[in-house]
C-alpha cells in the first residue's frame, strides 16, 4: 500500500511541477531551460504512473503494456536531460553527441512499439508475484533484450556525464540547486543500476529511480519560488536602472551631455572615478570628453595608452579588474597617483564599428556590481558612440562651411565673420585694421600648362608659405580662387611687407617644375569701427586693382584717390553701355602701306566719342569692357561694322585689300567663336580671305596651349588670315610660334620707337628675321619717322603702319583715300 501511494504522490507532485514549469517557461525569460526540465518532470510522471500499473498487473498483456510507457517515458527523459544539462550549465550543444542520443531515442522508440514485450525482455515471459514490504507485487520474468541493456548503457553515461557537470558547477557556483541537481543524478544512476538489477533476477524489488526525481522535483520548486523572487527584485532593479539610462542618455547633447552621462554612471556603478575619453587618430592617445570624481565633474586631462588597462580596451573588448588592477598595470602612473584598486573599461564604437573612444570606471576599492549592469554600460557606450559621431559629422559641416577644403584656411565666410567681429570688439576705439588682398599674378597660365593639380599643389604650397612666414597672431584665409586675404590688427603699414617679400620672391617647387609665383598685392588701413565689411574690403579690391593695372607684381596701397578712379571707371562703364545701345561707337581705320607705297589693308580701329565725356581713349575703356563683360557686346558691335564697311568697298570699288581687326582674349576664349564668325560673315556676305583676326600674345595663351593650336587651325580651314598682334612683348609666344598657323606678325610699336640715329634695335632685326624665315608677312606699327621706314626696310620689313603715312580716319576718309589711289592707278 504504502508503495502504490509512493507511486501515486510522487506522479502527482511532478504532474504539477510541470504544468508549473511549462507556465514559467512563458514569464522567465529562459524558455528552452524551463520547457526541457518540465517536459522531463511530465516524462517523470508517466514513469511513476507506469510503474504503479505494472506491479499491480494481473495478467501479462497489462504489465507489457505498462512496461512499453515505462520504456517510452525513459526514451524521451534521456535527450531531454542532455539538452537541459547543457542550457543550465550554458555549454554548446554537441552534434555528435546530441545527434545520437535524438537518433538513438527515435530508434529505441520505434522498437518499444514493434517488438511484443517492448525493448527489455525476449520470450517467453511470464508474471510472477514477488513480496515487497510484506505485499505482493506483479513483475515479467524474461530474458534480458539487447536492445534495452544498450539503452540502459547510454541513459548511463548521459547520467554521469551530468553528474561530473554539476560536479564542475558545484564547486565553481556552490549554488544549491546546483548540489540539488547532483544528487538527483546522482540518485538516478544509482536507481537505474538497481532497476537493471531487478530486470535480471539479481534482486527483487520495485522501480527507485523516479523517486530521485521526485525528490528533485521538491527541490526545483522552491528553488522557482526562490528564483521568482530573485526575479521581481531584478526587474525592480532593471526598472531603476532604466530610468538611470534614459536620464544619461536623454536628449542633451554636446558637453552637457557627457557630463550628466559621466555623472549617471559614477551613481549607477558607485564608482569614484569615471570619464568618456576620445582616442586620437594613431590610437596612441586618450583625451577625456568628461571627468567626474565623486560624482562631481573635475577638469579634463589627457594620458598615453601605453601600459595601460586602456590599451586592451582599444582591442575592441571590454576589460574588468574587479580588484588588483593597480598591481597588474604598475607601469601606469595614473593608476598609482589615483591609488585605483578596480577598473571598468568598454570601447566606444561608431556606427561603422571602428572604435573612437572609450568609457572607463575607475575605484579605490574592488567594484561589486551584478553583470547585468554591464548591458548599461553597453547602452550608454552605444549612445556615447552616436554622440561622438554627431559631433563629428558636425564638425565636419562646419569645416566644410567655414574652412577651404583645398588649403584648409579659413574661407571667406569666415573672413567676413572674423572682421564683424572685429568691429563689434571695438566700436569706438581709435584702432586700424589693416588688410592685405593678394592675387596670384598669371594663375590661370600654371593651370592651362600644367594641369588644374600642379595649379592646386601651388595654392597649396603658397598658403603653407604664408603661414611659416607671417606671425602666428595675423588671419589668413583664401577667399576664392587665386585670392588671399590678410587681415592685421597690431602692426604698422609696412610690418609684413619684408615677409611677403620672402614668399613672394621664392620659386616653388612642384614634382619635377620649377614656378616662379609672382602676385599683386592690395593694402587698405580701415578704422576698427567701420560699420561695413563689404565697405573694408573694398579699399583693398580698389588697391589690388591698381596693383594690377599697374603692371602686376605690385604693392599698392589705397588711397582716396582710387576711389576717384573707380568711380569714373563706374562712370564709363555706365555710359559704355548706353553707347552700344544707342550706337554712339564709330570704327576708324589706319591704313597698311607696302614699301611701294600700294595699300596693303587697314586696321579697324574702335573710336568714342561721349556728349558728356568727350572723347574717351580706347585705352580707358577697353579694359573697363573686358572687366565688366562688355567686351562680348562691343566686339559683335565693332566686327558687324566692320564687315558693313568692307562689303561697300568691295562692291563698289573692288577693294583688294582687307580689314583687321582685334580680337580680345575674352571673345577668342569662347566656346562658339568661329561659329559666330562665320554668321558674321554669311550676314555680310563677305568672304573670310578679305578679314585679318589680329590677336594679341596674351590673347593668344590665355586658354589652355593645346586649345589655342586647335582653334587657330580651325579660323585657318574657315579661311581667314591671322596676325599675331604686338608681337614680342608676350611671356611665351616663341617657343609655340613654330605650331600657330598665322600670316602676319606685328612687331610692337615699343620696338621701333627704338629706331631713332644712330641707335640699334637688334631684338626688332631678329623678330623680322624670324617672321621672313617663316615667310609670314611682317608689319611695322608706330612708324613715326622716314629714318624708321628706311632701318625697317634695311631689316627686311616692307610693310608699314603708322602717323608717318596715315593717322586713323573715319570710314568716308578712308573710301576716298582708297578713290584717290583708284584715279590715279588709272
Amino acid at each position: 500500500m504504502i508503495i502504490d501511494i509512493g507511486y501515486m504522490l510522487s506522479a502527482g507532485v511532478m504532474l504539477f511541477s510541470a504544468l508549473h514549469l511549462l507556465i514559467q517557461s512563458r514569464v522567465s525569460g529562459q524558455t528552452t531551460l524551463y520547457l526541457s526540465f518540465g517536459a522531463m518532470t511530465l516524462m517523470a510522471a508517466t514513469y511513476q504512473l507506469a510503474n504503479y500499473v505494472y506491479f499491480n498487473s494481473t495478467s501479462v498483456e497489462d504489465a507489457v503494456i505498462a512496461m512499453k510507457f515505462q520504456v517510452f517515458s525513459v526514451t524521451i527523459f534521456i535527450p531531454l536531460l542532455y539538452v537541459f544539462i547543457t542550457f543550465y550549465a550554458k555549454l554548446t550543444i554537441s552534434r555528435y553527441w546530441g545527434g545520437l542520443l535524438f537518433v538513438a531515442s527515435a530508434i529505441v522508440a520505434v522498437l518499444n512499439v514493434i517488438e511484443p514485450y517492448s525493448i527489455r525482455m525476449s520470450a517467453p515471459v511470464e508474471l510472477v508475484q514477488i513480496d515487497v514490504l510484506g505485499v505482493s507485487k506483479s513483475l515479467l520474468k524474461g530474458s534480458p533484450s539487447p536492445y534495452g541493456l544498450s539503452m540502459q548503457l547510454l541513459g548511463l553515461i548521459t547520467l554521469i556525464w551530468g553528474t561530473l557537470t554539476f560536479v564542475r558547477l558545484f564547486i565553481r557556483q556552490r549554488n544549491f540547486l546546483t548540489f540539488g541537481f547532483g544528487v538527483f543524478l546522482f540518485g538516478s544512476a544509482f536507481g537505474m543500476l538497481y532497476g537493471a538489477a531487478i530486470d535480471t533476477g539479481v534482486v527483487q524489488g520495485v522501480y527507485i529511480v523516479g523517486y530521485a526525481f521526485g525528490f528533485f522535483v521538491v527541490i526545483t520548486s522552491f528553488q522557482i519560488s526562490y528564483d521568482s523572487k530573485v526575479q521581481a527584485q531584478r526587474i525592480k532593479q532593471h526598472r531603476a536602472l532604466l530610468e538611470s539610462v534614459a536620464k544619461g542618455v536623454s536628449y542633451t547633447i554636446g558637453q552637457q551631455f557627457y557630463e550628466k552621462l559621466t555623472l549617471q554612471l559614477s551613481e549607477i556603478f558607485t564608482a569614484k572615478y569615471c570619464y568618456i575619453g576620445v582616442v586620437s587618430e594613431n590610437s596612441k592617445r586618450v583625451s577625456t570628453k568628461s571627468f567626474a570624481v565623486d560624482q562631481c565633474i573635475s577638469t579634463n586631462f589627457s594620458y598615453e595608452l601605453i601600459n595601460t588597462p586602456c590599451a586592451n580596451v582599444l582591442e575592441n573588448k571590454t576589460c574588468i579588474y574587479r580588484k588588483g588592477v593597480q598591481a597588474l598595470f604598475s607601469q601606469d602612473q595614473l593608476l598609482v597617483d589615483m591609488e585605483i584598486e578596480s577598473y571598468i573599461g568598454m570601447p566606444i564604437r561608431n556606427s561603422n564599428g571602428v572604435q573612437i573612444g572609450i568609457i572607463v570606471l575607475l575605484d579605490t576599492k574592488p567594484l561589486d556590481f551584478p553583470s547585468h549592469t554591464l548591458d548599461v554600460l553597453d547602452i550608454f557606450a552605444a549612445r556615447a558612440g552616436a554622440e561622438l559621431e554627431r559631433e563629428t559629422a558636425e564638425n565636419t559641416i562646419r569645416r566644410l562651411a567655414y574652412e577651404d577644403y583645398l588649403t584648409q584656411l579659413p574661407n571667406r565666410v569666415t573672413a567676413y565673420e572674423y572682421l564683424e567681429q572685429l568691429c563689434r570688439q571695438n566700436q569706438t576705439e581709435e584702432s586700424s585694421i589693416h588688410l592685405y588682398l593678394i592675387d596670384l599674378d598669371h594663375f590661370k597660365v600654371v593651370n592651362d600648362a600644367l594641369g588644374h593639380d600642379i595649379g592646386d599643389d601651388v595654392l597649396r604650397s603658397f598658403s603653407r608659405e604664408l603661414q611659416s612666414q607671417l606671425p602666428n597672431d595675423i588671419f589668413i584665409s583664401r577667399i576664392g580662387g587665386d585670392e588671399f586675404l590678410i587681415i592685421d590688427i597690431k602692426s604698422s603699414e609696412f610690418r609684413l611687407s619684408k615677409a611677403l617679400k620672402n614668399v613672394l620672391g621664392e620659386p616653388m617647387v612642384i614634382g619635377d617644375h620649377v614656378i616662379e609665383v609672382n602676385a599683386s598685392v592690395g593694402m587698405a588701413v580701415v578704422p576698427q569701427s567701420s560699420q561695413s565689411v563689404l565697405g573694408m574690403l573694398r579699399f583693398a579690391e580698389l588697391a589690388l586693382y591698381q596693383a594690377k593695372k599697374n603692371g602686376r607684381k605690385q604693392f599698392c596701397i589705397y588711397h582716396e584717390e582710387l576711389e576717384h578712379i573707380a568711380k569714373e571707371r563706374m562712370i564709363i562703364q555706365t555710359h559704355l553701355k548706353k553707347a552700344l545701345l544707342d550706337n554712339r561707337i564709330s570704327v576708324h581705320f589706319q591704313p597698311q602701306y607696302r614699301s611701294n607705297g600700294s595699300i596693303y589693308g587697314a586696321e579697324a580701329l574702335v573710336r568714342w566719342f561721349d556728349d558728356e565725356l568727350g572723347t574717351v581713349s580706347p585705352a580707358r575703356f577697353i579694359p573697363i569692357a573686358e572687366e565688366t563683360g562688355l567686351i562680348h557686346s562691343l566686339g559683335d558691335y565693332i566686327l558687324e561694322l566692320s564687315l558693313s564697311y568692307l562689303k561697300v568697298l568691295k562692291s563698289e570699288l573692288n577693294y583688294a585689300g582687307h580689314f583687321s581687326i582685334n580680337i580680345s582674349a575674352w571673345q577668342f576664349a569662347l566656346p562658339n567663336f568661329i561659329k559666330s564668325l562665320e554668321k558674321h560673315l554669311i550676314a555680310h556676305d563677305v568672304e573670310a580671305s578679305d578679314v585679318v583676326l589680329e590677336l594679341t600674345e596674351t590673347a593668344a595663351f590665355f586658354q589652355n596651349i593645346t586649345e589655342t593650336i586647335d582653334k587657330f587651325h580651325k579660323l585657318k580651314q574657315a579661311g581667314f588670315q591671322i596676325a599675331l598682334d604686338d608681337f614680342g612683348t608676350g611671356y611665351s609666344s616663341l617657343s609655340y610660334l613654330k605650331d600657330l598657323p598665322i600670316d602676319i606678325l606685328k612687331i610692337d610699336k615699343a620696338f621701333v620707337d627704338e629706331i631713332v640715329d644712330g641707335s640699334e634695335s637688334p631684338l626688332t632685326e631678329s623678330m623680322i628675321s624670324i617672321g621672313s624665315n617663316m615667310e609670314l608677312d611682317v608689319i611695322a606699327e608706330g612708324v613715326e619717322s622716314s629714318y624708321q621706314v628706311k632701318v625697317l626696310t634695311q631689316m627686311g620689313c616692307h610693310i608699314f603702319q603708322g602717323f608717318y603715312f596715315d593717322k586713323p580716319m573715319p570710314f568716308e576718309s578712308f573710301r576716298a583715300l582708297l578713290e584717290a589711289q583708284n584715279k590715279k592707278s588709272d
